[in-house]
């Protein structure tokens, strides 16, 4: 039995042993495990901070791209409603300098044509950037070479202020007035890799689209972006590329001066004196209706129970430097956007800090401090911020007629002296005006078309006339003769005065006299009469004086369709049908055929006189816009151009006139002569544009009215490239960017995760 209970308590602390070795067993593991996952949580922390800290890198790198982005606009807010230009292009750029800019950013060899056809823009790109360039181009960057003047467009054309929006110092061109310096910046930034702590990047210029020989756009985007962040032995790496709308791009165009159906310089009156850059404008916006778009280089003016519509875009620049009539000195002008409400001055609100805010801001005030100005709306009754620009860019007018001159003496009609009177006939054969109108179109018979030109203008001579003073002696006695005391002569040689000399006999003795002659240019003029003509194959002939159109002589085997003379007294189009005073168009006989292009150019004033019609009426902005639109696009085309005059309705004019035309007064006005005086003679009716320095006055409203209104409708055309020929462009180069037409940001980038190795 003793030996039994041995056994037992041998085999007792046998399995007491083996229990303590199991539980140190799965103590042991317990304390492994916990030790394991303490361990992998602690991984898992840092390899969360690594993230965070990469993604921080990326944001830093996205911020220096907005900076980038922010050199390569236009421009930026400045402070109290200022404008600061980031790019300005020199006035005196030529379009061949501008082709040439472009060739070298995209490194061009001299051996190969840059340009090749792109389909891109032979439709819309977005809802705001859908204008058609069927003959668009483009220039792909060639990165395998190095042109030393690839970026010379960025030297010439970002100014220095554009560089302040890099937040240090030393990450601008250290002198930014320095051609040299400012080339290596930008060499620098666009063909090699940027890096620094944790950051590499490489942004590269892309291409360049020529949408028009006038009409570039710069394209820049991001090859590749890499951060790199390490937290313990954890590390996180991210590679990041441009998203399809991550490429940014700036558009330098010269601007089509005919894209408004109302443009102004100075939203105000011609002022007879004490002109103030920085005054209110003076006129007032009230009960209007605006069928086209309209723009202003200096701010409008509301009044507070305004319910004006506009049926397009509507933009003002707030210029408070212009000269009364070109541009200030430094090619732009220093402005101050906001709106007049009332007659107080509206400055966008503070807080805003880019051009949309503050157009934005504009447009509230206007809508909040007048009684029911109508914007354009969008389908979901909102405003179409599309169609409105407070912020606009500057539009310089025409500032010489030097080209228009020029193409009147070698394929138009040119006339030193002025025009009493010019008479434009759209006709048969025998002259007769064109009689039957249906669907928008005058009826010409074919092969018995004709333009006439008739005018009557003063001819010009010139001859000297002289005029002797009293002969006196100019000798002295030497002895028992007379010597001359003074030289002389009898030769005219040129205008002036010049001493001429006589010899005579006094009581015996040879004496020498002299007298003064005064010689001017004294010119007398004729009434010259001419009769010109031409048909669809553009040969100008002019009937000879007192015959017959077959005895014509050819003027020119190509007309180009350019008329100019110092000023033109009298313009005018065959008279209306039956005394018409409604202004309907079938009462109106045209003054262009459905195959002229006319352009009357002046320097001085120039006076309408009549209806001035064409043949195919072109379609209004309403029809353009209404369902089904109208699609009509004749060619017939007038434009009437005064550099340094004004163009004048005249007084007696029909009632309800009617003008087609692209109308520009670059130094005065558009007016109705007689306009305070006159009875009220309803509405000057325009199919078309008008650009004018000052706003001229067409009438007075109130109790009693005088002069004309104004029914103003856009001509389409002029928006799609057909313009009058030779008609003047403005003097400044244009620049938009990206952001104005679409969601492409420089900084839009897309990520993912990489190994270490891909940094």
């Amino acid at each position: 039995m003793k030996s039994s209970a041995r056994t037992q308590g041998a085999a007792m602390l046998v399995v007491v042993l083996f229990t303590l070795l199991l539980l140190a067993g799965i103590l042991a593991a317990t304390l492994r495990l916990s030790l394991s996952s303490r361990q992998n949580t602690a991984d898992q922390a840092a390899t969360l901070r690594a993230q965070y800290a990469a993604e921080s890198r990326l944001a830093e790198v996205t911020q220096r791209l907005r900076e980038y982005q922010s050199i390569l606009s236009p421009t930026r807010p400045g402070p109290a409603g200022t404008t600061i230009n980031h790019i300005l292009v020199p006035p005196s750029t030529t379009q061949a300098e501008l082709q040439t800019y472009a060739e070298q950013f995209c490194n061009f060899n001299a051996t190969a044509n840059p340009w090749k056809d792109t389909q891109e823009f032979k439709t819309a790109r977005t809802a705001n950037d859908k204008d058609i360039f069927d003959t668009a181009q483009e220039c792909a960057v060639d990165a395998a070479r190095v042109g030393t003047n690839q970026f010379e467009i960025l030297v010439d054309i970002i100014t220095p202020e554009a560089y302040e929006v890099l937040d240090k110092s030393t990450e601008r061109p250290s002198d930014t007035s320095n051609s040299d310096i400012a080339k290596a910046w930008w060499t620098n930034l666009l063909t090699t890799q940027q890096s620094g702590t944790g950051w590499k990047l490489n942004l590269r210029a892309r291409r360049v689209v020529k949408l028009t020989p006038v009409r570039y756009r710069f394209y820049f985007g991001v090859l590749n972006a890499r951060v790199r962040a390490q937290e313990g032995a954890s590390q996180r790496v991210l590679l990041a590329s441009r998203a399809k709308d991550g490429e940014w791009w700036f558009e330098i165009q010269l601007p089509n001066l005919l894209e408004d159906v109302l443009m102004t310089n100075h939203h105000r009156a011609k002022p007879s004196s004490g002109y103030d850059p920085e005054g209110t404008p003076g006129v007032n916006f009230t009960d209007q209706e605006f069928d086209g778009s309209i723009h202003t280089n200096e701010k409008f003016l509301f009044s507070s129970g305004a319910t004006t519509k506009f049926r397009d875009k509507v933009s003002s620049v707030g210029c408070i430097d212009l000269p009364s009539d070109g541009r200030p000195d430094s090619g732009d002008c220093a402005k101050k956007v906001g709106v007049y409400i009332g007659g107080a001055y509206k400055a966008p609100d503070s807080s805003s800090t880019s051009d949309a805010q503050r157009d934005r801001s504009i447009v509230g005030q206007i809508i909040n401090g007048t009684s029911n100005v109508n914007f354009v709306k969008k389908s979901d009754n909102t405003v179409d911020y599309a169609k409105t620009n407070f912020t606009a860019s500057y539009k310089p007018l025409p500032e010489n007629e030097n080209d228009q001159i020029q193409a009147a003496k070698d394929g138009g009609l040119h006339f030193d002296g002025s025009v009493q009177s010019l008479l434009l006939k759209a006709g048969d054969r025998d002259g007769n005006p064109l009689s039957s109108y249906s669907n928008n179109k005058w009826s010409e018979a074919s092969g018995n078309i004709y333009q006439y030109i008739v005018v009557s203008r003063k001819e010009v001579s010139t001859k000297i006339s002289c005029t002797p003073g009293d002969w006196i002696y100019a000798d002295k006695k030497s002895g028992s003769r007379y010597v001359p005391t003074a030289a002389y002569t009898n030769q005219v040689s040129s205008i002036g005065d010049y001493a001429a000399k006589q010899i005579t006999t006094v009581w015996g003795k040879t004496r020498y006299q002299i007298r003064s002659v005064t010689c001017r240019n004294v010119e007398s003029s004729t009434i010259v009469n001419e009769e010109y003509r031409y048909g669809p194959d553009m040969v100008l002939e002019k009937k000879p004086d007192g015959g017959t159109w077959d005895k014509a002589t050819t003027v020119k085997a190509e007309f180009n369709g350019v008329i100019y003379a110092p000023t033109f007294a009298k313009v005018a189009g065959p008279a209306r049908i039956g005394g018409d005073t409604t202004g309907a168009l079938d009462k109106a006989s045209p003054a262009l055929t459905s195959f002229s292009q006319v352009t009357l150019a002046s320097s001085g004033d120039i006076t309408l006189s009549s209806d001035l019609t064409v043949s195919e009426t072109p379609c209004t902005f309403a029809q353009t816009r209404a369902t089904p639109p109208c699609t009509r696009k004749p060619k017939n085309l007038l434009g009437i151009y005064s550099q340094d005059g004004d163009i004048i309705f005249d007084d007696p004019l029909p009632k309800n006139v009617n003008i087609h035309a692209a109308i520009i007064a670059s130094t005065g006005q558009a007016t109705v002569k007689n306009y305070a005086t006159r009875a009220q003679n309803g509405d000057v009716k325009l199919i078309g544009s008008l650009v004018e320095n000052w706003y001229g006055a067409f009438g007075t409203f109130g109790s009693n009215n005088t002069g004309y209104g104004r029914n103003f409708t856009y001509d389409n055309r002029l928006n799609n490239g057909i313009i009058p020929p030779f008609f003047p462009v403005s003097p400044r180069w244009d620049i938009k960017s990206a952001d104005e037409v679409s969601t492409n940001r420089l900084f839009n980038l897309i990520s993912s995760n990489a190994k270490s190795g891909e940094f």
